[in-house]
């Protein structure tokens, strides 16, 4: 059972620390503060070195590249290079393009 949570440089947390865990805690807050990406982060922990969680928390947050060569925007998620990792860390930026008159 966890007691204490610490996570740093992790989506929108740069450092935050939740103490006095029970055996059921509740999150409360307002949309977009941060609640999900608590729970990814213990996701995270638990999963180890099995990536699958990984990928499928990244995929439902639509958290990929698009493949911008093909005339139809298709998902290309069979390779791990696929996945927009940038968006796991703090004060990520992510640049947006424009080629060929599509913009990103």
């Amino acid at each position: 059972m966890l007691k204490t949570i610490k996570i740093d440089n992790f989506r929108s947390f740069q450092s935050f620390e939740l103490q006095k865990l029970g055996r059921i805690n509740l999150l409360v807050g307002k949309n977009n503060i941060g609640k999900t990406s608590i729970l990814e982060a213990i996701q995270l922990l638990c999963s180890r070195n099995n990536l699958d969680p990984l990928r499928q928390t990244m995929t439902n947050r639509s958290e990929y590249f698009f493949d911008d060569e093909r005339s139809e925007r298709r998902l290309r998620l069979s390779q791990a290079q696929d996945l927009d990792v940038r968006h796991l860390f703090y004060g990520h930026e992510i640049e947006h393009y424009c080629r060929a008159g599509r913009c990103n």
